[in-house]
């Protein structure tokens, strides 16, 4: 006789072990792990990463990235963070030569 799982509760259908129960909270899992997938898609892009490091900017921690667009040779940075369940994408690129946007740069 089997016993019936509360509605709330997930099943791995595959795993280290089936059928363990992932539990109610997994969604905290796919908050962390939107920080990453938003930071590997901005790696995707045609350019080189010339810095990236983890870092907070006003208290949020996450993902700091400069990139330098292979084509143009135009500079961006980005933060990646994650603050009371949302997810920030700051971003701001520059043309060649040109100093980094305001709010990127160390004061």
């Amino acid at each position: 006789m089997s016993v019936p799982r509360p509605a709330h509760q997930a099943t791995l259908s595959a795993g280290p072990t089936p059928g363990t129960v992932i539990g109610p909270a997994y969604w905290k899992q796919d908050e962390r792990g939107a920080i990453v997938y938003a930071t590997f898609k901005l790696l995707q892009r045609d350019a080189k990463v010339t810095g990236r490091s983890w870092e907070w900017q006003d208290m949020v921690e996450g993902h700091s990235i400069q990139l330098t667009n292979n084509a143009a040779q135009s500079r961006t940075f980005a933060f990646v963070g994650m603050h009371e369940h949302r997810l920030y994408i700051l971003e701001g690129t520059v043309p060649k030569g040109y100093p980094s946007p305001a709010c990127f740069s160390n004061r």
